[in-house]
């Protein structure tokens, strides 16, 4: 998978999990947290991602 592929994956998951948190406000009992530590995770590594694709490209 390229690194353009996977800036492109994440940043569609990131959007999903925001959507998903969005939901979670109007329905706090369905919300375990998981959620929230997933888009931090996925944020960290488009991070890393932006970082190092702008050195090797």
């Amino acid at each position: 998978m390229t690194t353009s592929t996977q800036i492109e994956k994440l940043m569609e998951d990131i959007h999903t999990l925001k959507q998903t948190l969005k939901f979670l406000q109007l329905n706090p009992k369905y919300d375990d947290g998981s959620n929230a530590r997933e888009l931090a995770r996925k944020e960290k590594e488009l991070e890393k991602l932006l970082a190092g694709g702008t050195q090797n490209d």
